[in-house]
């Protein structure tokens, strides 16, 4: 099962900011091994406390955080650092990972309808 792989925009500056050797490991790293696994959760710890509903995998010294979406075969990218200041005001990592989860699920669902309307009006 190939799950996709999508980053917040608050994930993407983060990658942005790396060295690029350690940018394109990350990326790699979710793409060739997370995206081709059964259940990504596999091969991720789940978080505890205010991040409870993540998963974070180790790349390096760095840490990324994620939310995976079984129901729509998505991992959703929410925030990438190293893992010294990654867990480093939780509270505010938290609340800017829900905005961005929140972000994305609205923005699924209006593709959804949008996919919905065009099939409607072929028939």
């Amino acid at each position: 099962m190939a799950w996709a792989i999508n980053y917040s925009d608050t994930a993407l500056k983060q990658l942005k900011k790396l060295d690029k050797r350690v940018a394109k490991e990350v990326l790699d790293y979710l793409d060739k091994k997370i995206a081709t696994l059964e259940d990504p959760t596999s091969a991720g710890k789940g978080l505890c406390g205010t991040l409870a509903t993540y998963w974070r995998y180790r790349v390096r010294d760095l840490r990324v955080i994620c939310y995976v979406d079984k129901g729509a075969v998505t991992v959703l990218v929410l925030h990438v650092g190293h893992r010294s200041e990654v867990y480093e005001g939780e509270k505010k990592i938290a609340g800017k990972a829900a905005q961005d989860l929140a972000e994305f699920q609205e923005a699924r669902k209006l593709e959804k309808e949008k996919s919905a309307a065009k099939k409607k009006s072929r028939k």
